[in-house]
């Protein structure tokens, strides 16, 4: 990556300089903004050109430099409020720099070097905020762990989908899939999740388990699977909806969104289960697939509040 990375990625539409409001005037001190911006321009460039191995170095180097001048200042709450702002808008460039498309084809070698980044980060900050400020330790710890927690998702979703388009690529598999659908009890699966969801939609339910058993049909790529995952999420919490929800009401359907999908995913799982269909295994990748990529989405949606699109996917 070229140039400083002054700007954030174009989604989230949020530059670094605009968290310095977040220094009240009397803390405002340009030496330190310039220097924090400076750090996490260098950090998401070091990751951009796969310098992995120098990230580690780099941190300590530049946390107690950055300690040894503004000492006095770390230890402000509002101070801490922007490093934890400034670092989550950090790492929201890094994963879009490491995994700008979660389902698109990778190598396994990439792969392999992303998660062993990932399982090293959170060591080399904790390492490198040594003897600064509890409170600020505290906040950059908390982020750089959700980061890699991210981060190993990511890979762990985009490893899935790379299995998955191998199998969808197979129509034998899709016909095989297709024929040991037809004999789940649908309306069986339907009576339970509508007993046990107060919120569920029947016809909702009838209307996308209709599209799906139009995805067991030949020729039905990945990125047909994600937009139907997409169209469920986004009907099922309410993502269209004028004007949008407040952000404790979009956490509160998400969760129950959650809830309603893993004990659907779970009846059909059972039902094929029971009778030894020979399409299992390919049903339970699918199955994995779509858990993590419907939990990818709700995440975004929260992290947003709903006001981000979904991605769109190429096939690969």
């Amino acid at each position: 990556m070229s140039g400083p990375v002054i700007m954030a990625a174009a989604q989230q539409e949020i530059a670094f300089e605009q968290m310095r409001p977040l220094l009240p005037p009397e803390l405002r001190a340009e030496e330190f903004v310039s220097r924090y911006e400076q750090f996490c321009n260098q950090l998401v460039e070091l990751v951009a050109g796969n310098e992995f191995t120098e990230v580690p170095n780099f941190l300590a180097t530049s946390l107690q430099d950055l300690h040894r001048s503004h000492s006095v200042l770390l230890l402000s709450e509002d101070s801490v409020q922007y490093v934890q702002a400034m670092d989550r808008q950090t790492y929201i460039l890094l994963l879009q720099t490491l995994v700008p498309d979660v389902l698109a084809t990778v190598s396994a070698d990439r792969t392999k070097q992303i998660r062993a980044f990932s399982k090293r980060f959170s060591s080399a900050v904790a390492q490198a905020i040594e003897g600064l400020p509890p409170a600020l330790c505290t906040k950059k710890q908390l982020e750089a762990d959700l980061f890699a927690q991210r981060l190993r998702r990511f890979t762990t979703l985009n490893h899935l989908a790379q299995t998955a388009r191998n199998v969808l690529t197979k129509d034998d598999n899709i016909r095989l899939m297709a024929e040991d659908y037809k004999k789940v009890d649908v309306e069986s699966v339907r009576e339970q999740l509508l007993w046990a969801s107060e919120n569920c939609s029947e016809a909702s339910i009838m209307r996308f388990e209709e599209e799906f058993r139009q995805l067991l049909v030949p020729g039905q790529g990945l990125s047909t699977w994600a937009s139907w995952m997409q169209r469920v999420v986004t009907h099922s919490v309410g993502l269209t909806r004028e004007p949008p929800m407040p952000s404790e009401e979009l956490t509160a359907r998400v969760a129950d969104f959650q809830l309603q999908w893993s004990f659907l995913s779970s009846l059909v799982i059972r039902d094929l289960t029971l009778r030894s269909a020979t399409s299992f295994g390919m049903f339970h990748l699918m199955r994995l697939l779509l858990d993590e990529y419907a939990f990818f989405l709700l995440e975004l949606a929260v992290s947003t509040d709903g006001t981000q699109a979904f991605p769109t996917h190429a096939e690969s």
